[in-house]
């Protein structure tokens, strides 16, 4: 298993499972999702935890992402910069 970290930043639409398969294929392991979304998820089938506006917003999510070694963000949303500003 890779000690790598790498977390997601997406919103629920079509191609964020194909990104995920293809991060996997090249660090199994690695990867957490999470999607900017109302439950439930509409697009997005694979593994992932939700996040609210609000904790985008309010910048909740950005303490559980200083674990990790890389975070790419897909699909630029403004209610992600609070996230990524902290």
């Amino acid at each position: 298993m890779n000690s790598l970290k790498i977390a997601h930043l997406a919103v629920d639409e079509k191609f964020i499972d194909h990104a995920i398969k293809a991060f996997e294929s090249e660090a199994p392991g690695s990867n957490d999702l999470y999607v900017l979304s109302k439950a439930p998820l509409k697009l997005v089938k694979s593994k992932a935890e939700i996040v609210s506006r609000f904790q985008a917003i309010s910048g909740a999510l950005a303490t559980k992402l200083s674990d990790y070694d890389l975070i790419i963000i897909h699909s630029l949303n403004r209610a992600w910069f609070r996230t990524i500003k902290n």
